[in-house]
């Protein structure tokens, strides 16, 4: 799944022909793309919507409606967050899947950026809104958004994360050279991973994360459980 904001579509792509399925239309410049079991979600910065999109089919399945320039998107335990890290006062909006309707809203902390579930609580970077770039950090919140605690000193220049499948958050620290792993059980940094110059996106499939370094190029393939890296 590939979004191309100047043509505002999100190409669709069979991993084993290598060939294009379809071409989703959204609204106006798809940025972030994530996906869970079903479904792919796709924030459209300059619009006011998420492109829902049937991870199976390649089909196009609803326009969520939301509020100015959604950010990160994540889905999690029956709930869509979004993140609005330009307004005046950031938030995050919830949308209850499936209905897709507006299940509340919380506060974005310093500049609410991408966002991710694991372990029972919702994981986002904060520090990269353009009102207030002097922060960095990772909040951990509730699934109603209550703010649990604010994990700071682990990374510098936090800037995409993911869960994996052994229930952890991994985030690229684009100044550190490195991916930081934190442990739901104790919302704690327990590990670090070494990467190319300037990790920035992270994604993660079966038991490993790719990373995509920046000033690699290249990309990272770290394998947290065996604490292997190459």
């Amino acid at each position: 799944f590939v979004p191309s904001n100047t043509e505002n579509l999100v190409y669709v792509f069979d991993s084993e022909t290598q060939q294009q399925v379809s071409a989703v239309p959204t609204d106006d410049w798809p940025y972030f793309v994530v996906r869970d079991d079903t479904r792919v979600y796709a924030s459209n910065v300059y619009g006011r919507e998420i492109t829902v999109i049937d991870a199976v089919t390649g089909a196009h399945e609803a326009d969520v409606r939301v509020g100015d320039f959604p950010w990160g998107v994540a889905s999690y335990e029956g709930t869509l967050y979004t993140s609005f890290f330009t307004a005046n006062d950031p938030y995050v909006q919830m949308t209850e899947m499936g209905t897709w309707t507006q299940a509340g809203t919380f506060d974005g902390e310093s500049g609410p950026d991408q966002i991710t579930g694991a372990g029972g609580y919702v994981y986002m970077i904060n520090g990269r809104s353009m009102f207030d770039g002097s922060d960095d950090a990772l909040s951990v919140h509730e699934l109603d958004g209550t703010l649990v605690t604010r994990l700071e000193g682990i990374g510098r220049g936090m800037y995409s994360l993911a869960s994996h499948t052994n229930g952890k958050v991994y985030v690229t620290a684009t100044d550190d050279d490195l991916v930081v792993e934190v442990d739901p059980a104790v919302q704690q940094a327990t590990a670090t991973f070494a990467t190319g110059p300037a990790p920035n996106g992270i994604a993660s499939m079966g038991p490993y994360l790719f990373v995509a370094d920046r000033d690699g190029p290249s990309v990272t393939v770290i394998d947290p459980d065996a604490g292997q890296t190459w």
